[in-house]
């Protein structure tokens, strides 16, 4: 979707792929990420780096916005696809992973 009209696509970024642009265009549909969650009715919890570009925020949005289950978002906007600088590792930790591994322990009781 977003490659189509010139915006950074999610992985595996196929249109970067060097095949057929046509080609492409009919096959993506069926493996989109966009279309990973239809029908679910699990609960998502999500962190989005606003700065990743190996899965920009669009596309991880597409994909949970499909999905009719409780939806727990952790928007990030320093965060990009690793965890690099300490500082950002730390801060990670504090206010996004301890809160999905309570969610995670309360679940699972």
């Amino acid at each position: 979707g977003n490659e189509l009209k010139g915006g950074t696509g999610g992985w595996p970024n196929p249109f970067r792929s060097g095949y057929k642009r046509g080609k492409m265009k009919k096959t993506v549909p069926y493996f989109d990420t966009a279309h990973l969650l239809k029908n679910s009715y699990a609960t998502i919890v999500v962190e989005i780096g606003f700065v990743d570009t190996t899965c920009p925020a669009s596309t991880i949005y597409a994909a949970i916005n499909q999905s009719k289950g409780k939806k727990i978002i952790y928007n990030v906007p320093y965060r990009g696809h690793q965890l690099d600088q300490e500082q950002f590792r730390q801060e990670w930790e504090a206010n996004v992973n301890r809160q999905k591994k309570s969610f995670i322990d309360e679940f699972l009781k």
